[in-house]
């Protein structure tokens, strides 16, 4: 059988991956979608195995690596993506990767 989702699916998977640089609400996304927020969380859980909001942080984690791999410094990073405090994006990079941003500049040490 086909993966049929509904429609609003793929709306809500545009917007979280086009919205890298800052925090969607759930409020928003549930307007974005159309559809109530409890429904968007159940689907999210069931085809995702996560929250819709992990899975936005994950999305921005991966441009931050991504940006920073390519040189950028993390500090500037961590603002840029839409993160409100160096010491935050510090702690989600380490729980999502398992080292801090500053390892991946070459040194080993963070620039904080």
């Amino acid at each position: 059988f086909p993966d049929v989702h509904p429609e609003w699916w793929g709306k809500a998977l545009e917007v979280m991956q086009k919205e890298i640089t800052r925090k969607i609400t759930e409020d928003e996304l549930a307007g974005i979608a159309s559809v109530d927020i409890s429904t968007i969380r159940r689907y999210f859980k069931t085809y995702m195995e996560t929250t819709p909001m992990v899975f936005h942080r994950k999305l921005w984690l991966e441009h931050a690596r991504s940006l920073i791999e390519k040189g950028k410094d993390y500090l500037t990073t961590a603002y840029e993506c839409g993160f409100e405090s160096a010491s935050g994006f510090r702690d989600a990079f380490i729980k999502q990767y398992g080292y801090t941003p500053g390892k991946l500049n070459g040194n080993g040490k963070d620039r904080l």
